[in-house]
């Protein structure tokens, strides 16, 4: 039986390695391990943990937003009166099949 030889690779010279991590689910925990050259950091988490922090991040988007709408509040409201204004002019909402 012929064996295929393949080199193996060689890292680069110029390149090293920075940094290795795993994360682990095991059942309502996450455990977190990352190596550097500085040392070893984890975590352990629980569901609710993660859960609580996904929570904050989505709050914090949605107050993103709600600020982002309501400065456009002005804005809004001149395309609505233009809106309005072009609707009337073409007969209303009639001239558009809706309202009938």
């Amino acid at each position: 039986m012929d064996r295929i030889h393949q080199p193996t690779a060689q890292p680069s010279p110029t390149r090293r390695l920075i940094a290795s991590g795993v994360r682990l689910q095991l059942g309502a925990r996450t455990i977190t391990v990352r190596a550097t050259p500085a040392g070893v950091t984890g975590t352990i988490r629980t569901r609710a943990a993660i859960d609580q922090a996904a929570k904050a991040r989505v709050a914090e988007l949605h107050r993103a937003c709600r600020a982002d709408y309501q400065a456009a509040a002005p804005s809004r409201a001149k395309v609505d009166h233009v809106v309005g204004a072009i609707l009337l002019a073409a007969g209303g909402f009639q001239s558009y099949g809706g309202g009938r």
